[in-house]
């Protein structure tokens, strides 16, 4: 009798149910932004706001300076960036679910 065989197909679907949960798909989420002028030199905010989101997700965001939407100058989990200089930013949510 060989035992390799049905071994072999265990094997086989314990890997297509792993690849089935780690290319699982997030739901999407709300974002929205609010804006703090700055009324003096680099006392600007911009305050970020998701809903949502996928249970036990995480969201970081990410901020460019314009023109330069290539390199971020900062990044966070908390929901406001501030001591921000006059100028047009992007910010970029990301949301994450455990370690991948």
């Amino acid at each position: 009798m060989n035992t390799i065989f049905p071994l072999k197909h265990c094997i086989l679907f314990c890997l297509f149910l792993i690849s089935q949960f780690v290319y699982a798909q997030l739901d999407d989420f709300n974002f929205s932004v609010s804006t703090t002028d700055e009324s003096c030199a680099g006392n600007g905010s911009i305050s970020m706001t998701v809903t949502g989101t996928t249970s036990g997700a995480s969201i970081s965001y990410i901020l460019f300076l314009y023109p330069d939407t290539d390199t971020p100058i900062a990044q966070t989990s908390a929901d406001t960036f501030s001591n921000l200089g006059g100028g047009s930013y992007l910010v970029q949510a990301i949301q994450t679910l455990g370690e991948l």
